[in-house]
C-alpha cells in the first residue's frame, strides 16, 4: 500500500508546473543542498519574480527527454518482477507527502509491487568523458555529483516512503537509440541523516513562501529588482540604441566584408614577390611584412640558447596589405 497521495498531473504539463510553485521538488532540494542553485532563487521562481530557466532546447536535456521512455522500456523488459500483474509498464506518479504536504516528487518510475522507485538519468551521447567517469567513480563522478542525484533520490525515498531507489545511467553514442549495453544502476536506500538535512532545506523554503518572508540573496544570486521609474527611463534608452548599433554593426560587418575582398583582389591584380608597392594618383597600395618573434619560452623549456638554432624558434612572420585613398 503506497504511503503518499497521487497529485494526477502530467509530467510537464502547464497544471505540473503550478503545483511545483506551491512544494518543494526533489530536484529543488537536492540542488540547494548541493549549492547548484540557492533557497533565494528557488523562492524568487515559484513567487513569479524570476523566470525558470527553459531548458528544454538544450541537445542534452532534449536527448534525455526523448530517450527516457526507451531506457524505462528497456528497465521493464529486464525487470519484469516490478509490474503489477495488472501493467504493462510502469507509472510515472507525481507524488505529494501524506506526512508534510508542502513536499512533492515526481518519479521516473514506481513499483507498487515492490515499493521501488526508478529514477532514469541519460549521459549525452556527445559526452563519453562523462560516462567514462561515471564508471570509475559512480555518484562521486562530476555530473551526479553537481546535480545532487543521490540527494534527489533521498527526497523521493522520503516523500513516498519507499524501499529503494533503482538510479539507473544510460548512455549511447546515437543521439535516438539506446545501448542496452550501458546502462548501470546504483541502489540508493534511505538515509535518515541526509533526509533529515534535506527537510531542513525544504522547511526553511515553505517558512519563506507561506508566511511571505524576506528572504537574502547569497554572494552568488542575481538579484531580482523593481526597477524605479528612473531606472526603468534608462533602461529604455538603452534599449533603443541597442537595437540601432545592433542594426549598424550588422551593416558595418557586411561593408568590412566587401572592402577586404575588394583589396585581396587588388593585391592579386597589383602585387607579387617582387613588387609589393604601387601608387597613382587615387591610391596607394603597400605589402608589408612582419618577421616573426623568437619563442623564448620553447628555448628555455627545451635547455636551447644559441644563435645556431634561432631560426627554428622563431614564429611564423605575417603578411600585411593596405590600400589607402588619395
Amino acid at each position: 500500500m503506497q504511503s503518499f497521495k497521487e497529485l494526477f498531473l502530467t509530467q510537464g504539463s502547464q497544471e505540473w508546473l503550478d503545483a511545483r510553485k506551491e512544494h518543494v521538488t526533489a530536484t529543488e532540494v537536492a540542488h540547494i543542498y548541493t549549492g547548484e542553485t540557492s533557497i533565494y532563487t528557488a523562492v524568487m521562481e515559484k513567487r513569479g519574480l524570476k523566470k525558470v530557466k527553459d531548458l528544454s532546447a538544450v541537445p542534452a536535456v532534449r536527448e534525455g527527454t526523448y530517450k527516457e521512455s526507451l531506457i524505462r522500456a528497456e528497465i521493464e523488459k529486464r525487470l519484469p518482477q516490478l509490474l503489477d500483474e495488472d501493467e504493462s509498464f510502469l507509472p510515472q506518479p507525481c507524488c505529494e507527502s501524506i506526512e508534510e504536504p508542502f513536499f512533492m516528487a515526481s518519479l521516473d518510475g514506481y513499483s507498487k509491487r515492490c515499493g521501488i522507485i526508478v529514477e532514469i538519468k541519460n549521459i549525452y551521447s556527445g559526452s563519453d568523458s562523462n560516462w567514462q567517469a561515471l564508471l570509475e567513480k559512480g555518484l562521486e563522478a562530476p555530473i551526479p555529483k553537481r546535480f545532487g542525484y543521490k540527494f534527489q533520490c533521498q527526497w523521493q525515498l522520503l516523500v513516498t516512503g519507499a524501499k529503494m531507489v533503482m538510479l539507473c545511467f544510460h548512455h549511447s553514442n546515437d543521439p535516438f537509440e539506446i545501448d542496452p549495453k550501458n546502462i548501470r544502476i546504483f541502489k540508493i536506500y534511505p538515509d535518515p541523516e541526509i533526509q533529515a538535512e534535506l527537510k531542513k532545506i525544504a522547511y526553511e523554503v515553505k517558512d519563506i513562501m507561506l508566511n511571505n518572508k524576506t528572504v537574502e540573496p547569497g554572494p552568488g544570486d542575481t538579484v531580482v529588482i523593481e526597477p524605479t521609474q528612473d531606472v526603468q527611463k534608462l533602461i529604455n534608452i538603452y534599449r533603443k540604441y541597442e537595437g540601432e548599433y545592433n542594426q549598424l554593426s550588422e551593416r558595418l560587418s557586411e561593408i568590412n566584408s566587401v572592402r577586404s575582398k575588394v583589396k585581396d583582389l587588388l593585391e592579386q591584380e597589383l602585387l607579387s614577390d617582387k613588387i609589393t608597392r604601387v601608387s597613382n594618383d587615387s591610391f596607394t597600395l603597400t605589402r608589408t611584412y612582419r618577421e616573426g618573434s623568437i619563442d623564448w619560452k620553447r628555448m628555455l623549456a627545451d635547455k636551447v640558447i644559441s644563435e645556431e638554432v634561432l631560426s627554428s624558434y622563431k614564429r611564423a612572420g605575417t603578411a600585411t596589405t593596405r590600400l589607402t585613398l588619395k
